[in-house]
């Protein structure tokens, strides 16, 4: 069974995903690609997936924000005091 919730299914498809973008087996992804190809890859996966959200005018994701900070950030905003 997969969980798609662990590190290991994310870093799995993150070499799939890389694998398919530039025309290579995952063997050769994880002998020839590193730590800056990943992160280029998962940077460009969200931003893909926010972009996504906002065009169907669904919200984004919070796995990408932190609702405590950004309702403070709104408190700040509107000069209102804790």
């Amino acid at each position: 069974m997969i969980d798609d919730q662990s590190a290991d299914t994310h870093w799995l498809m993150l070499i799939d995903t890389l694998a398919r973008t530039y025309g290579k087996l995952p063997s050769q992804v994880l002998r020839e690609a590193d730590s800056f190809d990943l992160m280029v890859l998962d940077v460009a996966n969200a931003y893909h997936e926010i972009q996504h959200a906002k065009m169907n005018k669904k919200p984004i994701p919070a796995k990408y924000y932190n609702r405590e900070d950004l309702e403070e950030k709104l408190k700040r905003a509107r000069g209102e005091q804790d």
